[in-house]
């Protein structure tokens, strides 16, 4: 009778330390990487000769501009402000391989502009992000830009590069610049959106766009989550042979 007892409590423990793990982990933060150079297929190519403009494109590619939502590849892609995203292949080295994909952010007013990568999953507390993304610059003129990690859900800017400015030089020999950040999330990040943002500051002429050629973000869970896994596992492995000599 005891041993059935001691049985079903441990089932229960497990099960109860289980349900306790879903909820730090069921939600966090999936990494991702891309360097685009397989294309940005649900974008339109630069010149292309059915460019309506950024607002008809972006309804062409799913963009509803009365509610939020995303679209390009693995639909967590959308504008910041009155831009446009093209898919080029004139970017540099920066890291992986020449004139193999980019994203080029263009602007079309006066006003601040960009893009966003949003990422599947939400934030748990203790889990860190970083971000390692090349930023260059195939315009004749200067751009000013900011690379940030934002919490959607809170509206609140958690890291940031603060401005990088790429002149007109790097139109010929330009591989950029590697912008790289981290951030440990808070009590108060948990369960919300984090997003990765490139957004144009200080003069915003619209000959001035932004330029992406790869992005990578990993995330890494808090460490007492990885241990809570283990213990289970050692857990279910005790239980597992006491039942047997059972």
């Amino acid at each position: 009778m005891m041993k059935s007892n001691r049985l079903l409590m441990g089932i229960l423990a497990f099960f109860s330390a289980l349900i306790l793990l879903g909820g730090h982990l069921s939600a966090q933060i999936l990494s991702y990487s891309n360097e685009f150079g397989g294309g940005f297929t649900t974008l339109v190519p630069a010149g292309s000769s059915d460019d309506t403009g950024p607002l008809d494109t972006n309804i062409e590619n799913g963009f509803d501009i009365d509610n939020f939502s995303l679209f390009g590849p693995d639909s967590q892609w959308q504008n910041i402000g009155f831009s446009r995203m093209e898919y080029v292949t004139n970017d540099g080295l920066n890291g992986d391989s020449i004139s193999d994909g980019a994203v080029r952010f263009n602007s079309f007013d006066a006003n601040a502009s960009g893009g966003l990568l949003q990422l599947d999953g939400t934030m748990a507390l203790g889990e860190s992000y970083s971000l390692d993304t090349w930023v260059f610059n195939r315009n004749t003129s200067f751009v000013a830009l900011e690379v940030s990690l934002y919490n959607f859900t809170d509206d609140v800017l958690l890291a940031s590069s603060g401005t990088i400015t790429l002149n007109g030089a790097l139109q010929d020999t330009g591989d950029g610049i590697l912008e790289s950040l981290s951030y440990t999330a808070q009590a108060a990040d948990a369960g919300d959106i984090l997003q990765v943002r490139w957004q144009r500051t200080g003069d915003f002429n619209t000959a001035r766009d932004i330029y992406v050629d790869s992005v990578s973000l990993t995330a890494v869970p808090e460490p007492s989550h990885a241990a809570l896994a283990l213990g289970l596992t050692v857990l279910a492995l005790m239980f597992y042979r006491r039942r047997g000599k059972d």
